[in-house]
């Protein structure tokens, strides 16, 4: 779980629980922070990692810290083994808010520094009657990098979420709208202050966040089905790259489409 604040704070914390056994847990929460080289605002995240949740399960929690009102939300845990579930997907969302008119050939559209329109609200609207168990954002989530006040627009777009966020997850990919200048060696340290992804098995000490790529041979009937992974480490703003690992996963191809 993870949640901002616009200061330091005493204590974040989560208390979890279920909706028949009440908040019975406590887990403190591990503080990140950055300042923005743009508005010099820092900005702090809190996150907490939760384990030995059971499977198929809703838990209601509450995000708080001294002198604070707590936050609600709720969650549902995955199934266990081979059980269809529900999700949703998109990217490129950016924030609903507008202010910056952008005439063309037959109307006006209204955008705002960072590609902002109204519809990104519709999204998100959209994802809720669906009950997803969880939501992929996949990457250029909230384009801060294009505004000349990145933290506003970061801030936007998790207002514009997080009547979905506190009762799902959202597990986003960092794409090159991410990438901010300046802001930590290789550009994502406000992409890697908000959120705590997990670490993907193609660790680089040097570089630890990075991308990988995939290249799949189906094979030929009777034959093996081969998929080279690539680890690629981001070396740099802007979002240069480079291979620094790559390992090759096969097995027998199975013609089986029952």
């Amino acid at each position: 779980m993870s949640w901002r604040t616009p200061h330091s704070v005493r204590r974040p914390r989560v208390m979890l629980g279920t909706p028949h056994g009440g908040l019975g847990r406590t887990y403190g929460a591990r503080t990140r922070a950055y300042r923005d080289p743009v508005t010099r605002e820092e900005v702090q995240a809190h996150h907490v990692r939760i384990r030995g949740l059971r499977p198929d399960t809703d838990y209601l929690y509450m995000a708080v810290h001294d002198g604070a009102t707590p936050e609600p939300g709720t969650f549902r845990t995955a199934p266990r083994g081979r059980r269809p579930l529900t999700f949703t997907s998109f990217g490129d969302q950016s924030t609903p808010q507008v202010n910056k008119p952008m005439p063309t050939d037959r109307i006006t559209l209204w955008t705002q520094d960072n590609y902002g329109s109204r519809f990104a609200g519709d999204t998100t609207t959209a994802v809720e009657p669906i009950a997803p168990l969880f939501h992929l954002m996949n990457g250029d989530l909230c384009y801060a990098q294009l505004s000349g006040n990145p933290t506003r627009v970061w801030r936007d777009w998790f207002i514009n979420n997080s009547r979905s966020m506190r009762n799902r997850p959202w597990m986003p990919a960092a794409g090159n709208h991410e990438n901010e200048a300046g802001n930590g060696p290789i550009g994502y340290h406000a992409f890697q202050t908000y959120f705590d992804v997990p670490r993907n098995g193609c660790d680089d000490r040097v570089n630890p966040y990075g991308f990988c790529s995939f290249d799949v041979d189906p094979g030929r009937r009777g034959g093996r089905t081969t998929m080279r992974v690539t680890y690629h480490a981001v070396t740099g703003p802007g979002g240069a790259t480079r291979p620094v690992d790559t390992f090759v996963l096969e097995r027998p191809r199975s013609d089986d489409r029952r």
